[in-house]
């Protein structure tokens, strides 16, 4: 049995409250402990279990169409006497003039 549970109000309107936050459940819905209060809240009618609605699909990520990050095999990390490190990070060349 899982240790957590999918309950949302029983009735649109009726305001139930997390013991632990004091927060409103959400009208759709939240995933919570199991625990002794939700059980009763589930035996009284004042919540009920349901399974989550399906998060919709990701829209392609930016990161799949950006360029690859900088090359990092020049990056140089120095440890002082002290325990510190400096990172030293060349800057990248030029591009040559247009003419």
């Amino acid at each position: 049995m899982s240790d957590t549970i999918f309950v949302k109000p029983a009735r649109a309107g009726l305001v139930v409250r997390d013991p632990a936050t004091r927060q409103k459940l959400a009208a759709d819905g939240e995933s919570k402990r199991r625990t002794p209060y939700w059980l009763r809240r589930i035996a009284d009618g004042d919540v009920k279990v349901v399974t989550p609605a399906p998060k919709a699909p990701a829209p392609p990520s930016a990161a799949a169409s950006s360029p690859a990050p900088p090359a990092t095999e020049n990056v140089q990390v120095k440890v002082q006497p002290d325990g510190s490190e400096v990172i030293h990070i060349p800057a990248p060349a030029k591009a040559p003039a247009k003419k």
